[in-house]
C-alpha cells in the first residue's frame, strides 16, 4: 500500500479527518487510481462540500426529479449493510410518490420487515432474474451518493418503515406493566474482517456493555436489550439489571426485526452504538440516541448532535479514540435531565 494512502487510512481510523484528507490528497497527486479518490469523495460528503465530492467522482442520481410515473425502478442492494438499506429506503418512498413501481432486491431475512413498506411493489432476492421491464436500475451504494440533504434541508419523511400491528399489540400488553422510563440498549455492531489477513477484528463502533453501568444509578429507568447475536453474551456479566428477550423466539418466529420494531414502539428511548438498530429506530420515528466513535462514518457529518436523516435522533460523539467513558458521562447527564 502506498505510504500516503496508508497514513491517511491510519489517521482516518483515529478520527483525525483533516490529517487524513491531506494525506489522501497527497496520495491522489501521486496516483489518482490507487484508492485515494473514494476516500476524498467520502470526506467531501462528510464535510458537506458537494462540489468537491463531484470533483472526486460524485454522480448524484436526481432521478426523483424526472417523470417516472408508471415506470419500473429496480433498487439493488449488493454489498449493502442493513443500515444502508434502511437509511435509503426513503428514496424508494419518493420514487413511489412520483408514480414509479418500485422493486427492491434484498436478502431473504429482511423480507418480513420490508414487506410492511407500502411503497415497495415487489421484493426480490439479490441476483434474481426479473421479467419486468426495468426503466431504471440503481444500487444502494449509488443511493448513498444522493446525500444533498443537510441540517438546513433535512429529511422529515418519517416513519417509512412500520411495525406489524399484531406484534405491536402483543408487545404493548407485555411491556405495559413496566411504568419506568423504558430504554432499549444496543452496543455491539457486527465484527469486521481485516482485508489483509481475512481474520475478524474488533469493530471501533462497538461499546462494551459495562460502559453503560452508570446509567443504572437512574432508578426510575428500566433497560431492555435490543442486542441479538454476537455481543449479547455480555449480558451474563452485566453489573446492572437488563431485560433480555427469549433468543429462541424473538425476531425468529415472525421474521427478523419484526419483534424488534414492535418493542421499539413501546420504549421511551433507544440508546445504541452505530448499528442497524440506529437506522431502524430513526426510520420508525422513535427517540434514539446514537453513540459514535471518533472515526465516525461520513453519513453522520461532523460537529453536530443532529442528523439530517432522522428528526428523532440525537448524536453523541467520542472525542478520543477508545475513550467511551467520557461520552457515556455526557449521555448520563442528558438522560438524568429527562428522567428526573
Amino acid at each position: 500500500m502506498p505510504a500516503w494512502l496508508g497514513y491517511g487510512i491510519c489517521c482516518h481510523n483515529l478520527g483525525l479527518f483533516e490529517q487524513a484528507d491531506n494525506a489522501f490528497k497527497r496520495a491522489f497527486e501521486h496516483d489518482a487510481n490507487q484508492g485515494a479518490c473514494s476516500k476524498l469523495r467520502l470526506h467531501a460528503l462528510r464535510t458537506q462540500r458537494w462540489q468537491d465530492a463531484c470533483t472526486y467522482g460524485l454522480n448524484p442520481y436526481w432521478w426523483y426529479e424526472t417523470d417516472i410515473q408508471h415506470k419500473t425502478v429496480l433498487i439493488t442492494s449488493e454489498k449493502a449493510g442493513i443500515g444502508d438499506i434502511v437509511q435509503f429506503l426513503r428514496y424508494l418512498k419518493r420514487l413511489h410518490n412520483a408514480g414509479a413501481h418500485v422493486i427492491l432486491e434484498a436478502p431473504a431475512y429482511l423480507h418480513p420487515m420490508l414487506s410492511g413498506c407500502p411503497f415497495i411493489v415487489k421484493l426480490m432476492l439479490p441476483h434474481s432474474n426479473s421479467s419486468c421491464d426495468i426503466t431504471l436500475r440503481v444500487s444502494t451504494p449509488e443511493l448513498t451518493l444522493t446525500m444533498c440533504n443537510t441540517l438546513q434541508n433535512p429529511c422529515i419523511d418519517v416513519p417509512y418503515i412500520y411495525a406489524d400491528p399484531q406484534r405491536l399489540a402483543y408487545w404493548h400488553n407485555k411491556l405495559a406493566p413496566d411504568t419506568h422510563f423504558k430504554i432499549g440498549l444496543c452496543w455491539h455492531p457486527s465484527t469486521m474482517i481485516n482485508t489483509q489477513t481475512g481474520k475478524e477484528v474488533a469493530n471501533p463502533r462497538s461499546i462494551p456493555l459495562s460502559c453503560f453501568s452508570s446509567l443504572c444509578d437512574l432508578t426510575s429507568c428500566s433497560f431492555y436489550s435490543l442486542q441479538v447475536g454476537s455481543g449479547s453474551e455480555q449480558v451474563t456479566t452485566c453489573a446492572f439489571p437488563i431485560h433480555v428477550f427469549d433468543e429462541k423466539t424473538f425476531d425468529r418466529s415472525y421474521g427478523a426485526f419484526n419483534d424488534t420494531l414492535a418493542v421499539m414502539k413501546q420504549l421511551d428511548l433507544i440508546i445504541t452504538a452505530d448499528t442497524s438498530i440506529a437506522h431502524i429506530a430513526g426510520a420508525l420515528g422513535v427517540p434514539v440516541w446514537v453513540i459514535l466513535p471518533a472515526c465516525s462514518d461520513f453519513r453522520w457529518f461532523l460537529d453536530t448532535d443532529r442528523s439530517p436523516w432522522y428528526p428523532t435522533m440525537r448524536l453523541f460523539r467520542q472525542t478520543t479514540y477508545g475513550d467511551w467513558g467520557t461520552v457515556l458521562k455526557e449521555v448520563y447527564a442528558q438522560l438524568a435531565k429527562i428522567v428526573e
